[in-house]
């Protein structure tokens, strides 16, 4: 469709729109144009790409993937009361309109090429695939991203954590954990809870991805060094030591828990300077 009545100068070129269009937002090529108080796409020349049918329309940092939405009320920069999806670069639904709101995911999803969608529907959430293929079901309060990129890190009833490997579809370390941080790609700090390790008081250890223990819930205490290297200040007893995670499959103390604290002030070759000794 063109429309020869409104002409617009837009990055160099004129750009042919009707009265009653207000410019969105465009990349030089195409340009998202509210007519009648909806968004429709339409190239440098007019022509139509995707017909204005959706209250809201929001570019992703995913090619080809647009975030839509039928209805809700804008208060101030946050949309309520719509119904979520996601388009492709032609308009065609990827993601049907039927969600309450659509996670593009946090920080480490987006080192990795992949393209998926964290989903909420009501109280629980799921992730879908670029397709909008269900790869973890509607069925969780939290998901987050990991290290690895086919592993995430998911939470049931705002309690326990476990681990999901969206490629094998299926839960690869059990939802028994206070919380779970991921360490590297196939290594996870974890805190115990009473339903799965003998302790009164939540321990800490470290989990593979396979949920093998490769270092014991015996720590009351852990604190990540801020250095790029695979150590851990550790407490057990009430002192401190570090713990060395840089081995495939093993962890080991290579400063044991004997000190009153730990200070992270001079390191050759992964070894510690403890002050405090007992």
């Amino acid at each position: 469709m063109h429309f020869p009545m409104l002409f617009l100068a837009l990055f160099g070129f004129l750009q042919i729109l009707p009265p009653n269009t207000t410019f969105l937002r465009g990349n030089g090529t195409t340009f998202w144009m509210n007519v009648d108080s909806l968004p429709g796409l339409y190239d440098r020349r007019g022509n139509e790409l995707i017909r204005p049918q959706w209250s809201v329309v929001q570019p992703t940092h995913f090619q080809n993937r647009t975030l839509v939405s039928i209805g809700g009320t804008a208060l101030g920069g946050t949309i309520t009361g719509a119904s979520w999806g996601v388009i492709d670069s032609t308009g065609l639904s990827v993601v049907p309109p039927i969600f309450d709101e659509i996670d593009l995911g946090d920080t480490p999803f987006r080192l990795f090429p992949t393209i998926e969608f964290i989903v909420r529907k009501g109280q629980f959430w799921g992730l879908l695939d670029s397709n909008g293929k269900e790869r973890i079901a509607l069925e969780f309060s939290s998901i987050k991203g990991t290290l690895h990129p086919d592993l995430r890190l998911v939470q049931k009833s705002n309690t326990m954590w476990g681990v999901m490997d969206i490629a094998q579809g299926k839960e690869v370390i059990p939802l028994v954990y206070q919380d779970i941080t991921p360490l590297n790609a196939s290594l996870f700090l974890a805190r115990s809870s009473s339903r799965n390790i003998a302790h009164t008081t939540p321990l800490y250890g470290i989990i593979s991805s396979n949920s093998t223990i490769v270092a014991p819930f015996v720590y009351e205490a852990v604190n990540v060094f801020l250095l790029p290297a695979p150590l851990l200040a550790v407490r057990r007893k009430g002192f401190w030591g570090v713990l060395d995670y840089s081995r495939k499959g093993e962890c080991r103390e290579i400063v044991p828990c004997r000190y009153r604290s730990t200070r992270q002030s001079a390191w050759r070759k992964h070894l510690a300077v403890v002050i405090g000794k007992k």
